[in-house]
């Protein structure tokens, strides 16, 4: 396993037809040389990545909406009252970390694109929120460091 040097990150940022805006980090874990050969810089790579977003704005409407809703908890959504949301915009979020592998330098870039939004307005969080949960893809490559 290679640990990795993180050189930069953004945080991505959707914003949703409802209003809302929601916040992506994602962070690199580590980075592991698989035994294959890559015309990819002569290695192939397995990047673990993480990753957990935050809702940044909300319209006071939405919250009104919820405010006499019962509290629901993130680790158990309930099945009911989910509805989605379309994405109007994004940036998206990115980590680039350094590691060494096999002596030589890489530099990994994630990137997390928000594929699709469903948010739950029959609940409510215990900040008094309606609840969101985004689904993203994480888009991978590396090169030697320096090209």
């Amino acid at each position: 396993m290679c640990v990795p040097n993180v050189l930069r990150f953004g945080f991505g940022r959707i914003t949703l037809s409802d209003g809302a805006v929601i916040v992506l980090r994602i962070a690199i874990v580590s980075v592991k040389k698989l035994n294959d050969f890559s015309p990819f810089g002569g290695v192939n790579l397995a990047v673990k990545v993480v990753g957990g977003v935050s809702l940044a704005e909300i319209p006071e409407e939405l919250k009104r909406v919820v405010a006499d809703k019962p509290v629901t908890s993130p680790d158990k959504p309930p099945r009911d009252g989910w509805e989605y949301v379309e994405i109007r915009e994004q940036e998206p979020a990115f980590e680039e970390a350094e590691v060494v592998v096999d002596g030589r330098k890489f530099v990994v870039r994630v990137e997390a694109e928000a594929l699709m939004v469903v948010r739950n307005l029959s609940y409510r969080t215990e900040a008094g929120e309606p609840m969101y949960v985004v689904n993203w893809v994480n888009k991978v490559r590396w090169r030697p460091a320096g090209e």
